[in-house]
């Protein structure tokens, strides 16, 4: 249980992830390319202590995005409600955009939460079941 506990910088320990650029080549045979998904396999961190052969609930994140998660929840704790009044609006809409580009779709056709209390409100149910 340490590993999960551990500071994120500690985790993984200081070894570079490998490289994960789009692979070339046909869905088919990017599939079986064993050495790419073991590439893609290096930047999660999973238990060995059990087999999950269950998807629900949510999904793990990759290193480096959890990394930047951390990065950001650090900076709504440090800055709290002056970056919910200031910055949280310009944050999501960028974030909308950048999806949007990377889908080929246009902003409004990305949802997000359209109220503040909506996040923590979503996030507060899935970390306390028992308020439900």
């Amino acid at each position: 249980m340490a590993l999960a506990t551990a500071p994120i910088s500690r985790q993984r320990g200081h070894e570079p992830l490998p490289g994960l650029k789009r692979p070339d080549g046909r869905p088919e045979s990017v599939a079986s390319d064993e050495a790419f998904w073991r590439r893609v396999a290096a930047h999660y961190r999973v238990s060995n202590r059990i087999t999950n052969l269950e998807g629900g609930y949510w999904g793990i994140m990759a290193v480096p995005v959890l990394a930047e998660y951390v990065r950001h929840m650090e900076r709504v704790n440090v800055e709290n409600s002056f970056y919910a009044r200031r910055d949280y609006l310009v944050d999501l809409e960028t974030a909308r955009g950048r999806v949007a580009a990377a889908l080929g779709v246009e902003v409004d056709e990305i949802a997000g939460p359209r109220k503040r209390c909506s996040v923590s409100s979503a996030v507060t149910t899935a970390s306390n079941p028992g308020i439900r």
